[in-house]
């Protein structure tokens, strides 16, 4: 499956998306749009501006009468532990909890996203396969500053790449695992540096203003993987 937002709500969830798209498409508010990439399901109201798109040949997406007559919490597992491509252009000042988790297949996780002091919190859970998840996420202070969002990643089990660096904000991935993960970088490597903390390995991008990424439980530089000229 593949996921594009463009407005979402507060507190965030990929299920609460999911069920918003499925129901409007039972009651009729949404029509099925054949694309080359499957079928299109496009949501647009006052809270939502998404796109869902499914290819019945790949991975566990639903065909249209499973959309149409499937139990939804049956559907959303089925969709999620498949391969699935969650891309957001920008996610703009999100209010509360902005949770992104998906489960056993192999996904991509690119969310730009501008967070606020009215973002709580942000996580990226990939669940379990080989996944890449995008890191580049901001803090935008025109909303204020008096606090900030807690920033983390998760790669569950499988060889994971981590591209990316918060901007403004401190972001920490809490299970990097130096056997099978990498770190990723368009080319630009040279334009980073690290550092060893407490915390574990820190990573900040020198053509930001401030913000890094924090390996947490990674002692050395030198057990880091990298991999460059990678685009998300």
């Amino acid at each position: 499956m593949k996921f594009e937002l463009n407005k979402t709500p507060g507190n965030f969830t990929l299920k609460k998306l999911f069920t918003k798209v499925t129901k409007a498409y039972r009651s009729g508010s949404v029509d099925a749009v054949s694309t080359p990439i499957g079928n299109g399901y496009i949501l647009k109201n006052d809270n939502f501006d998404a796109d869902f798109y499914f290819n019945e040949a790949f991975s566990n997406d639903p065909n249209s009468r499973e959309m149409k007559t499937k139990n939804i919490n049956s559907l959303y597992n089925q969709v999620i532990n498949g391969d699935n491509y969650v891309d957001c252009e920008w996610m703009d000042n999100p209010v509360g909890n902005v949770i992104i988790s998906t489960g056993n297949g192999d996904d991509i996780i690119n969310v730009e996203a501008g967070l606020s002091q009215n973002t709580k919190k942000y996580y990226v859970n990939a669940g379990k396969g080989d996944d890449i998840i995008g890191c580049s996420v901001e803090f935008d202070d025109d909303f204020g500053t008096k606090s900030k969002p807690s920033v983390s990643f998760k790669g569950g089990k499988g060889s994971d790449v981590f591209i990316g660096v918060p901007e403004g904000l401190i972001g920490r991935v809490k299970d990097f695992d130096v056997k099978h993960d990498f770190l990723g970088f368009d080319g630009d490597i040279k334009k980073h540096r690290f550092y060893e903390t407490r915390d574990g390995v820190a990573i900040v991008d020198m053509r930001k203003s401030d913000g890094m990424l924090i390996l947490e439980g990674v002692n050395s530089i030198d057990q880091i993987n990298t991999l460059n000229d990678l685009n998300l």
